[in-house]
């Protein structure tokens, strides 16, 4: 997980879910492995307005985080019920 954390994909990833951008399977894997641990040094802002370093954003990220691991959980749970 620290090796993740660290990764230049990890960092990629972060930047589009805060910007809404579509995510791959790769970036979902990364974020849903991480997310508890997400260390804000490792995310540098590109400018004070849209800094990572800010508690409301790295809130919303892990409500973003948490809602969409839920939604993959209840989907697997319906898969291998049918």
């Amino acid at each position: 997980v620290l090796n993740c954390i660290d990764s230049y994909d990890y960092v990629y990833a972060m930047r589009q879910q805060q910007y809404g951008a579509s995510l791959t399977d790769i970036d979902r894997f990364l974020l849903f492995t991480c997310w508890e641990y997400m260390p804000v040094v490792v995310l540098p802002s590109q400018s004070s307005t849209n800094s990572l370093y800010k508690i409301d954003s790295i809130y919303n990220i892990y409500d973003e985080l948490l809602t969409r691991f839920e939604y993959a959980l209840d989907q697997s749970s319906s898969i291998t019920s049918s």
